[in-house]
C-alpha cells in the first residue's frame, strides 16, 4: 500500500506561521506481519524538518499484535535531531 498526502497552512492569525507538509507512507506484508515506512518533509516559515519512521507489526493472535519501530527527526536548524525507538502492544476485544 502506498499513501501520499500534501497539506498547507496559510495562517491569518497573529503568531501562527505558514507551513506545508508532504508525506509518503509504504506498507508491505513481510512474513506474518506488515513492515511500514513513512517520510515527511515539513516546512514552517522557511525552517525544514525531515521525519522518518520504520516499524513492523506482528500479529500474535486474533486479538493481540506487537509493533516495534524507530523514528528520526532531522532538523535543518541548530536544533538537535531527535531519534527514538518504540514498542507498542495492541489489544482488540
Amino acid at each position: 500500500t502506498i499513501s501520499l498526502a500534501y497539506d498547507t497552512l496559510d495562517a491569518t492569525a497573529t503568531g501562527i506561521k505558514d507551513s506545508s507538509s508532504f508525506v509518503v507512507g509504504l506498507d508491505y506484508e513481510v512474513g506474518p506481519g506488515t513492515a511500514s515506512a513513512a517520510y515527511e518533509s515539513k516546512d514552517t516559515a522557511g525552517t525544514t524538518t525531515s521525519n522518518y519512521e520504520f516499524y513492523y507489526n506482528y500479529p500474535v493472535n486474533d486479538g493481540v499484535s506487537v509493533q516495534g519501530g524507530v523514528f528520526v527527526e532531522e532538523n535543518a536548524t541548530t536544533l538537535d535531531d531527535t531519534n527514538g525507538f518504540v514498542v507498542e502492544t495492541f489489544f482488540s476485544f
